[in-house]
């Protein structure tokens, strides 16, 4: 795994673990529920351990999950999780902010040292720009014997603006009161900046506004759209689509409203399903763009 940052167009990160894994997230109040579920069907992917490391670690069902390791929609943490004893010494990562020495052993922590692209990544780990610079990483071994939570993220709220999804990237919780005894033979590494020039892609599908006051506010396909000014709203935002042809539209202004496209075929329009706001019946379409009222 490369230690250094790589940008292009952006900030690129080699050192990275998930927004759960990158700070000591606030603590549940003493009062917080103490989870019974540690599954659901509602969020992605499966609470067990990567294929490669399965023989390392042994299911625990009788055991809860403890309530600060899983979170709300939108609250960051776990959205599922199961407990399991590590039964063979496991590499783990903690990417941490060397500003606040206090994250260096924190109970996020990761099975891979994740690379590419900065955007995707926190997109991909429901990692808030503001949550940590992560300019630290952590390796160190899970011993032998200790017990740990392994699941995949819950969504996380960055701004009124910005809401990352849940995702099925597998994420380790160690609880604060044993992480000290539970790791060992721990190194640092130190991130570095590089930078690489890439062409910037044009897509060829388009969410367009009317003229008026207000501009496009929220998230297009993963992509953060601001309006700077009132007096220059962005009136357009590019779609691009996923390997998956469905991207998720919420939008904040010039109305609340959410929705998802989905890539046409050849001649066809293109299909917004799962809307919801009050201007869903006012939204048109093209074979290449999704037209929105302006109620600014």
């Amino acid at each position: 795994m490369r230690k250094s940052f790589v940008i292009s167009g952006m900030l690129f990160i080699s050192l990275g673990v998930s927004a759960k894994q990158n700070i000591i997230q606030p603590e549940l109040s003493s009062g917080a529920v103490q989870y019974a579920a540690n599954t659901s069907p509602d969020c992605p992917g499966t609470a067990t351990p990567p294929d490669s490391l399965e023989e390392h670690f042994q299911s625990e069902p009788t055991q809860k999950v403890p309530a600060d390791a899983l979170g709300k929609e939108g609250e960051g943490n776990l959205c599922q999780g199961e407990v399991y004893k590590v039964i063979e010494d496991t590499t783990v990562y903690r990417a941490w902010n060397s500003s606040y020495q206090g994250s260096k052993l924190g109970k996020w922590w990761s099975f891979d040292k994740p690379s590419g692209e900065t955007r995707q990544y926190r997109l991909d780990n429901a990692l808030c720009p503001s949550f940590s610079p992560i300019d630290m990483l952590e390796t160190c071994t899970l011993k032998a014997g200790a017990d740990v939570v392994i699941g995949t993220g819950q969504s996380a709220m960055c701004s009124k603006y910005s809401t990352y999804p849940a995702s099925s990237v597998k994420q380790v919780y160690i609880s604060p009161d044993e992480v000290s005894n539970a790791v060992a033979h721990c190194k640092i590494s130190v991130s570095q900046l590089s930078w690489k020039m890439t062409p910037i892609e044009t897509s060829v599908y388009h969410l367009q506004i009317g003229d008026g006051k207000a501009g496009l506010e929220g998230q297009v396909c993963g992509k953060d759209i601001n309006s700077d000014t009132s007096s220059h709203p962005n009136l357009s935002a590019d779609i691009n689509f996923p390997q998956s042809g469905s991207c998720h539209v919420y939008l904040t202004s010039p109305t609340f409203v959410s929705f998802d496209i989905n890539q046409p075929q050849v001649g066809q329009k293109l299909k917004v399903t799962n809307c919801s706001g009050d201007t869903c019946s006012q939204i048109n379409t093209t074979p290449n763009s999704v037209m929105l009222p302006n109620v600014g």
